[in-house]
């Protein structure tokens, strides 16, 4: 059996592009980008996790952090369930601390190649507005569909996304 990690990913999207980060040199995934976050530890809320991820990793202080899409995705070596928080900073400029890039990108140039699969998954989501549809999704091959629990924020990023 797989072992089951609990992830929180902040969506930071602002008119400067949507904020990206590559993994750290010495983590799974090194070089890919992401977008910023990790692991939920003990006692902690998701909140407190992306809080201290984002401080801990890019020097960024959240004002306030949204729940907003949740998805299980399986890695060969690992199942993730990924809790995606829609956040405002404090401070705009990431700091790198850990020998990784961090960028804001605009949607025609979200690096979809370099992207770790569970968030490029997650972008193609909500850029292709799959909650709304009323056709039946094959399960088998798209894996499991995230859980949309703001879809105001969904449709904003779905018009980012596009536009």
């Amino acid at each position: 059996m797989t072992p089951h990690i609990e992830v929180c990913a902040a969506v930071v999207l602002d008119g400067s592009g949507l904020l990206l980060a590559t993994r750290a040199p010495h983590k799974d995934l090194a070089g890919q980008w992401e977008l910023p976050g990790g692991k939920l530890q003990r006692q902690e809320t998701l909140a407190e996790c992306i809080s201290r991820e984002l401080y801990e990793e890019l020097r960024l202080h959240v004002e306030q952090a949204s729940l907003f899409l949740t998805i299980l995705h399986h890695y060969a070596h690992k199942s993730v369930r990924l809790h995606f928080l829609y956040c405002r900073l404090k401070n705009k400029e990431p700091v790198p601390q850990e020998g990784q890039k961090a960028a804001r990108f605009a949607n025609n140039e979200l690096p979809w190649k370099e992207m770790v699969e569970a968030d490029r998954k997650v972008l193609e989501f909500l850029r292709a507005a799959k909650w709304r549809s009323h056709e039946q999704v094959d399960v088998k091959s798209e894996g499991e569909l995230p859980t949309v629990l703001n879809l105001s924020l969904a449709e904003r990023m779905h018009a980012w996304l596009n536009s």
